[in-house]
């Protein structure tokens, strides 16, 4: 259907969803953690802990929508960097249990722009090119380091559906458009200029 630039991709909000497979990490193998800085097969140091989630949304629904997982298999599953709207407030969570979540309105059938931003212990959200919620975490508490990623030992990203997870997030249910994952952490000059 129409997109913020071109077309976007319209979920039912009952089982529609996108998963993205992952190539065989860093490590060696799906489901392996590595340590930061550790070289993988191809010789390239793995940064885990540094990275952005962005897209654009649209959705007016008061249900608890999930809008992207990550499952790593060799724990049996799990939910990682889970993205909920729910009645019009985002919430998000990244691995170790670290939850927060910001202001309302996103439910209002107009087009927002989403950035997940992950930093050393930093992880914020941004919302239309601005602050929408962060946490900062110090590294006694496990919530930042080689670990805090997902990227580093994750086999599956689902857009579209946190079933199961946290948040009491289910399908997602509207339009998402132009996902973008980036290796890095982007600066707040870079996400204003991309919204």
């Amino acid at each position: 259907t129409s997109g913020v630039l071109g077309k976007a991709l319209s979920f039912d909000g009952v089982d529609d969803y996108v998963r993205v497979i992952f190539p065989s990490n860093e490590c060696g193998s799906k489901g392996t953690r590595c340590n930061e800085g550790t070289p993988g097969p191809t010789g390239r140091p793995y940064p885990p802990t540094k990275s952005t989630f962005v897209m654009w949304f649209k959705t007016g629904s008061t249900a608890n929508n999930g809008l992207q997982v990550i499952t790593g298999t060799s724990f049996g599953g799990g939910c990682d960097r889970v993205i909920a709207i729910n009645n019009g407030v985002g919430y998000f969570n990244i691995w170790r249990e670290v939850n927060f979540n910001g202001g309302s309105g996103l439910n209002d059938n107009q087009w927002h722009f989403l950035v997940f931003n992950f930093e050393d212990n930093r992880f914020a959200s941004y919302i239309d090119g601005n602050l929408y919620a962060q946490t900062i975490q110090g590294t006694s508490n496990g919530a930042s380091g080689p670990y805090s990623s997902g990227f580093n030992w994750a086999d599956t990203y689902n857009i579209g559906t946190g079933s199961g997870c946290r948040f009491s997030a289910y399908y997602f249910n509207g339009l998402i458009d132009e996902v973008r994952i980036y290796n890095r952490a982007l600066t707040e000059e870079e996400i204003k200029q991309l919204y």
